[in-house]
């Protein structure tokens, strides 16, 4: 199936009554979770730094309902006090969160073989927010040192996308980042979207 741009939603729209940074808030919440899916927002992933690409295909190819909209990051950064104890305020979490965004050497997202255009334009920055680290998060293994879990304040800035309810039907769903200081993420989703 042809994919249209008409089913992205543009970055400075509100969606659900949430801009993009609102919804990166929140995804960063449930990327430290136990990433159990609710609502009717499903949020997708790249790999961390010391994972393996995110490949979800053949037998792990996700299906769910048509009325459900998809969000997630091409590419992100993310800082916390429980990620790091030197960042004391909000200014200096959103420096460091900021600056590897400026800095790409890749930005990629092809749906259905369709490549993406102007990926540059859904740049967001979220508000300060209260960042929950869950103890059973399957990232936590990722990081080293380990980040402390509980509640603390936190910002995230990267380049998202927002999927609207998309047509019944199966998607490819590929994106790739890379900041210029070697991290690089990447994530390769098969969806069916079937009817309720």
């Amino acid at each position: 199936m042809k994919f249209g741009i008409r089913y992205i939603v543009p970055p400075k729209d509100i969606y659900n009554g949430i801009s993009y940074g609102g919804w990166a808030a929140t995804w960063c919440n449930w990327l430290f979770s136990d990433q159990h899916q609710v609502g009717t927002v499903y949020f997708l992933r790249g790999n961390m730094d010391k994972e393996p690409t995110v490949a979800m295909l053949g037998k792990k190819a996700l299906t769910f309902n048509h009325g459900v909209a998809v969000f997630f990051p091409i590419i992100c950064t993310f800082s916390s006090k429980l990620l790091n104890p030197n960042m004391t305020n909000e200014m200096q979490m959103r420096k460091d969160s900021t600056e590897p965004e400026q800095d790409l050497t890749l930005l990629k997202l092809a749906i259905n073989e369709t490549d993406i255009p102007n990926l540059h334009d859904y740049y967001a920055e979220s508000p300060e927010f209260i960042l929950e680290i869950n103890k059973l998060s399957p990232i936590l293994q990722y990081f080293n040192p380990p980040p402390r879990i509980g509640k603390g304040e936190a910002v995230t800035a990267g380049y998202w996308i927002l999927l609207k309810s998309l047509p019944v039907g199966t998607y490819r769903i590929k994106f790739e980042g890379r900041h210029g200081d070697g991290f690089k993420t990447s994530g390769d989703y098969s969806i069916k979207i079937k009817k309720r």
